[in-house]
């Protein structure tokens, strides 16, 4: 017997979505408030999970798991690194810190698809499942730890020309 259409969605789920969801520290409904933070930039906690409507058939091959995997991996790229605090006159800083937050999707991120063995037309089995969607997460966790640190730091009033100079606040 093959694999199900719920199988795959669950595995995906927790390989793949859970361990990004787990890794946010912040997002638009907790976080350290609008002194530290330029919380415009935050989005809801969860991203868009695949459904068994996704895979389009009840014989369930390893490239309709790759293509599912891959189309909906790419949300998980809106968990970020971003900077947060108050920036005070002189470039002081207080609370100053780095944490995932779940920030907008115009943030995610591109990663190159794993490189994982999936044959055209194969039935997939348990093990190649796991294989890639092991690969997919590892992909990830790499371009997040290589993308930039998104700065959410927000400015003192006082600091306009202090931080800013004559520009004025950006």
């Amino acid at each position: 017997m093959g694999i199900t259409k719920s199988n795959v969605i669950n595995n995906f789920i927790n390989r793949v979505v859970t361990p990004a969801y787990n890794s946010c520290v912040y997002w638009n409904t907790y976080n350290p408030g609008t002194t530290r933070m330029d919380t415009s930039k935050l989005a809801g906690r969860d991203v868009t999970r695949p459904t068994t409507g996704n895979l389009p058939s009840n014989i369930i091959t390893a490239v309709q798991i790759r293509d599912m995997a891959n189309s909906y991996a790419v949300n998980t790229t809106a968990y970020r690194r971003a900077r947060s605090g108050l920036m005070g006159d002189n470039g002081a800083m207080t609370d100053d810190r780095t944490d995932v937050c779940r920030l907008l999707d115009t943030y995610r991120i591109t990663y190159t698809t794993p490189n994982v063995a999936m044959v055209a037309g194969q039935v997939a089995s348990q093990t190649n499942e796991n294989n890639y969607f092991n690969a997919v997460r590892v992909a990830y966790d790499d371009a997040q730890l290589n993308a930039a640190v998104v700065d959410l730091r927000v400015c003192h009033s006082s600091c306009h020309t202090s931080c800013h100079g004559s520009r004025g606040r950006r």
